[in-house]
């Protein structure tokens, strides 16, 4: 779930919450009465796991991330209930009787700000925010990104505000450092990455298409989430992008920037389509196709605000009480 999330629903929500390494949570377990552990990709969730966290009436989540769809079916069955991404693992785990709930991710808390609307609204600039698979497959959102398309300049960034927290031990001091900073922001390295250069709501278009044609990409298309889309959305700005089961949730198939990447002849000339589609962009941008997906965006930004995430949390822990 993240320092993020608990940090609000501490603050807005008066929620006992709190960040724990698991082995620490097992090794402690009888602290923890009527206490729902939502565990983000753990790198091993079996039956002794589940049974030593499920003491004391305790529920175990499991939230994936992005792991394949094999291991979301394997990892489900040791779990109260499942986080899915889409409503096509939502289904799956549903068929075997396994207990799922589509809660989308959340932007970055630090995001939401409007300092840069002015220089979205005057300047058409393209936004890759991630980090290319090293072995050059374009699955990470870049496919059609390249040095043909006609946006000559890419920027690209992987923008981690809480960079700190990598040098931060202890789960306890990490989730101070968050909820020091969560009010007012204190800390120097957080403010440096909200005014740099490569903050993403300096821009004013994003990127993240993705096909499930490419390599073995198809074992995480119904589950990998929709990250760069709430991030434009949480940016204030419009995006390209696929149109993956984790974005079907979240915005509509009228959207005016979306790909279909699904059918069977799309990476027979890829490029162009995605070219075309950022050409589209050009020629629409400030007009009134343009308004009109940025206000299906901030449809978004309401349904992925992480106070409107904690809320789905809080209901799917009312509703395992």
């Amino acid at each position: 779930m993240g320092y993020q999330p608990c940090v609000v629903l501490k603050n807005k929500f008066d929620v006992d919450s709190n960040v724990f390494n698991i082995n620490d949570a097992i090794k402690n377990i009888d602290q923890f009465r009527d206490t729902m552990f939502v565990l983000v990709k753990p790198g091993i969730l079996n039956a002794s796991m589940f049974e030593s966290l499920s003491r004391n009436n305790n529920k175990v989540v499991y939230l994936p991330a992005d792991s394949s769809i094999q291991d979301v079916v394997a990892r489900a069955n040791y779990a109260h209930a499942t986080i899915a991404n889409s409503f096509e693992v939502k289904n799956i785990l549903n068929e075997k009787n396994l207990h799922a709930r589509v809660i989308p991710h959340h932007f970055d808390i630090f995001l939401d700000k409007e300092n840069f609307k002015k220089e979205r609204n005057s300047n058409l600039r393209l936004y890759f925010g991630g980090c290319r698979d090293r072995s050059g497959i374009p699955t990470q959102g870049d496919l059609g990104l390249d040095s043909n398309n006609c946006f000559r300049n890419i920027n690209e960034s992987f923008w981690v505000p809480l960079e700190k927290l990598n040098t931060i031990h202890e789960s306890s001091s990490k989730f101070d450092y968050v909820d020091k900073n969560y009010h007012q922001v204190k800390c120097d390295s957080i403010l440096q990455k909200i005014n740099s250069s490569l903050n993403p709501a300096r821009f004013s278009l994003h990127y993240a298409v993705r096909t499930p044609l490419v390599g073995s990409y198809s074992n995480f298309w119904y589950t990998k989430s929709a990250t760069k889309l709430v991030t434009a959305a949480g940016s204030g700005a419009n995006i390209v992008t696929s149109n993956d089961p984790a974005v079907r949730v979240l915005i509509p198939k009228e959207y005016p920037y979306l790909l279909d990447t699904e059918e069977p002849n799309f990476l027979q000339d890829y490029q162009k389509k995605c070219n075309n589609m950022l050409l589209k962009v050009k020629e629409t941008y400030r007009s009134k196709t343009w308004e009109e997906a940025l206000e299906m965006m901030r449809d978004v930004k309401s349904k992925t605000n992480c106070e409107t995430i904690c809320k789905m949390y809080i209901k799917l822990h009312d509703s395992m009480l």
